[in-house]
């Protein structure tokens, strides 16, 4: 029963969250519902895709509806060990990143942009 009890409260509270207060032009309050998880303006911003994946030669780094200002990349190794980048910007947010004398093994690569603070890493394959 306490569970029942706590999943109400979590469904009740989420429903109230999403429901945002919002003045009209005549301060007036209109209540407007706001689904703030599905957002497609939050969830398309900044979509990256890493490609091949696993990779044998060169790594591919799209970044799609890109509001970074200035991409920086870093690499490590499953154990931590930090691994030199030198990206090839093939055009706007396009980059090919050489990974041929990598051993094979799993990989991170970390997108950093300070100005927007964006900070993401990914997983990848090298064969």
């Amino acid at each position: 029963m306490n569970g029942l009890k706590t999943i109400s409260h979590v469904i009740i509270f989420l429903f109230i969250s999403s429901i945002v207060l919002a003045q009209d032009g005549n301060n007036n309050n209109n209540f407007q519902d706001t689904n703030f998880f599905n957002n497609p303006d939050l969830n398309n911003v900044n979509k990256v895709e890493l490609f091949p994946n696993p990779t044998i030669n060169y790594l591919f780094v799209e970044i799609q509806n890109s509001n970074l200002v200035q991409v920086e990349f870093e690499m490590h190794s499953i154990i931590g060990t930090k691994i030199e980048v030198v990206p090839e910007e093939l055009s706007s947010n396009k980059f090919r990143i050489s990974v041929e004398e990598l051993n094979p093994g799993y990989y991170f690569l970390v997108i950093n942009d300070t100005g927007t603070r964006f900070n993401q890493a990914f997983k990848f394959v090298k064969r």
